[in-house]
């Protein structure tokens, strides 16, 4: 299904979506142990990346804008603050990783992002910047078949 309007995208794209987070956090726990890790997913729309974070032992907490996306996040059972980053934050709260799926490139102000997430990331921790290829063949199919009605075609 097609969802207009700020926060929305195409839902077909979530087993995509959720391949990609699966390979992203494999590979994660490839360079770090990832049990006991804390992750702040900033834009965290639905919760699928902290969701599927939670399996890899990661303890996440989103930030998201659109009501509507965190309220399905919250149906999933992840902890979501309505809001943007770094207005959110608890002050002196740190973290292990900082993500940003699909997110970072919608930003105005990359570099005070960036400044922000150097002062919240505990020493090692990881920055992650998940950026679509929304140019990408396999995006264009999903949304054009999402449109039209066929969810989760991927």
């Amino acid at each position: 299904t097609w969802l207009p309007g700020p926060g929305g995208g195409v839902e077909g794209l979530d087993p995509l979506r959720r391949r990609n987070f699966e390979t992203l956090l494999k590979r994660l726990g490839e360079i770090v142990p990832t049990r006991g890790l804390t992750l702040l997913d900033v834009g965290c729309s639905t919760g699928l990346f902290l969701e599927t974070a939670a399996r890899y032992g990661i303890d996440g907490v989103g930030i998201e804008p659109e009501p509507g996306q965190a309220s399905i996040a919250r149906l999933r059972g992840v902890k979501v603050r309505d809001g943007f980053f770094p207005d959110s934050l608890r002050r002196g709260e740190t973290f292990d990783i900082v993500a940003f799926n699909d997110v970072f490139e919608h930003l105005s102000d990359p570099c005070q992002v960036l400044h922000a997430c150097e002062l919240i990331l505990n020493p090692g921790g990881v920055l992650i910047l998940n950026l679509p290829d929304s140019a990408g063949v396999l995006y264009s199919v999903a949304s054009a078949l999402a449109r039209i009605g066929l969810e989760n075609p991927l």
